[in-house]
């Protein structure tokens, strides 16, 4: 048990900094009474084994919520060092960036200045080849502790849409409020009446932070994954998730490869964003003084373990194609009946007779105007569903939106005004008729 113990708390404790002064008391204890009634273990056998991975599992969790609630923590950062030429240069390595104070203001600021890590390295005492292998950092715990993202929420991949050159992918979320009480007692508890009669409500906000990206792998056109990394173009603000929520996330197909399109993805992440908890009162407005938390997380998968497979896959342009299609079939068809109604009724009237040239191009004038507007109304609903709820957005339908709406403005005045002229023309051919005027009408011109 000793043995165990120590090395345990050599890979743990020991390797963990926060202020890098030693407490007179700092103690780890590991006890067994045998109320178990297991075997008792002697030798290190399988069992042996089984028992360090758990008591150095249980201590590895431990230590590292000693880190990361430390005084004025806010937030954790781990050091992994790979290729070293021994374990002892692996450990001084990464002890000295963890207790650098340079590093833990920079880590604090959240300022990437690989300088200080480099420093920290090389005061080490170890000798290493700085361009061997590339120096690397992401978040991994968030700002106010350590914390699991799905303890916040439970996703789940849900669809994928993709239109001119640019894929939306979405996931559903579903809120666990309850998780408040855990990552903020203190808030929670001063609050409870107010929670409890409606006053204030938890609220869970998940938005993408400046530094965020994606990484997409995918196949190209050779048949091999190629993995690429791109930051994230326009970072926008939290937005707020209840039960079923639709998160999307939006790339623009160019900034992952040439060749990529939507149904070639096997894995996208995003890399970088956080989720702050708090107690809101929507009468005021406003959060309850120090209900704020925010948590910042690694990676989140937005596609399944089968990739884009496992997803639905929705191609908005083939629901253009639809619309536009049943649009030209409706309407030429209706051309068609009213074209030979009006050629019916009107065979005799040698004033409303049915000019065919006439009736065409007035009817492609219509087609085409009718069409700008169907185009507005599409590409509205069309941007509303690729952007609704999407956490990382620019916009690609907002030129198409403005074009096909100005122009079918214009056309419907210009129509508006043609209709109200033909009322007038009809109403005044009406009252000719109707005071027989036309008939009164002699040689000379007077009536």
């Amino acid at each position: 048990l000793q043995k165990a113990h120590s090395a345990v708390v050599a890979d743990t404790y020991n390797m963990i900094s926060v202020d890098g002064d030693t407490s007179t008391n700092d103690t780890a204890v590991v006890l067994a009474n045998g109320l178990a009634g297991n075997d008792e273990i002697t030798e290190e056998n399988e069992e042996y084994q089984k028992f360090f991975e758990a008591l150095k599992y249980v201590n590895t969790y431990l230590a590292k919520h000693m880190a990361a609630d430390g005084e004025g923590a806010t937030a954790l950062f781990e050091v992994k060092v790979i290729g070293a030429k021994t374990k002892a240069d692996a450990v001084t390595l990464s002890k000295s960036v963890i207790t650098s104070n340079l590093t833990k203001a920079a880590i604090f600021g959240h300022d990437a200045n690989w300088g200080r890590i480099l420093c920290a390295m090389g005061y080490s005492g170890v000798i290493f080849d700085p361009e061997a292998r590339p120096i690397k950092a992401k978040p991994l715990i968030s700002y106010s502790g350590v914390s699991d993202f799905s303890s916040f929420f439970s996703l789940t991949p849900d669809q994928a849409t993709f239109i001119g050159g640019y894929s939306r992918f979405s996931v559903k979320a579903k809120a666990n409020y309850e998780i408040y009480q855990t990552v903020n007692p203190s808030a929670y508890e001063s609050n409870k009446a107010l929670i409890e009669n409606g006053t204030l409500r938890i609220r869970l906000l998940f938005s993408s932070l400046s530094s965020a990206s994606y990484r997409v792998v995918y196949e190209n056109r050779n048949g091999e994954l190629v993995t690429k990394t791109f930051f994230v173009r326009t970072p926008v603000t939290a937005t707020e998730i209840t039960d079923g929520t639709q998160i999307g996330f939006l790339i623009k197909d160019s900034d992952v490869a040439p060749d990529f399109s939507i149904e070639k993805a096997r894995s996208v992440q995003l890399c970088g964003f956080f989720v702050q908890a708090d107690l809101f009162n929507a009468t005021k407005n406003s959060i309850a003084n120090n209900s704020k938390k925010s948590f910042r997380f690694a990676t989140l998968d937005l596609l399944p373990d089968e990739g884009v497979a496992g997803v639905q896959i929705l191609s908005i342009g083939a629901v253009l194609g639809i619309a536009y299609g049943s649009y030209a079939a409706l309407f030429i068809a209706g051309a068609f009946a009213y074209y030979f109604y009006c050629k019916k009724k009107y065979r005799n009237d040698e004033f409303r007779r049915v000019n065919t040239k006439k009736f065409v191009v007035k009817s492609a004038e219509n087609f085409l105007g009718y069409a700008l507007i169907l185009s507005s109304i599409l590409f509205i609903t069309a941007r509303w569903a690729m952007l609704k709820n999407t956490i990382v957005v620019f916009n690609p339908l907002d030129v198409w939106v403005i074009v096909f709406t100005l122009a079918g403005a214009i056309f419907l005045g210009f129509a508006i005004k043609d209709m109200v002229i033909s009322i007038k023309e009809t109403m005044e051919r009406k009252k000719k008729e109707k005071l027989h005027l036309d008939s009164d009408i002699v040689e000379d011109g007077t009536k």
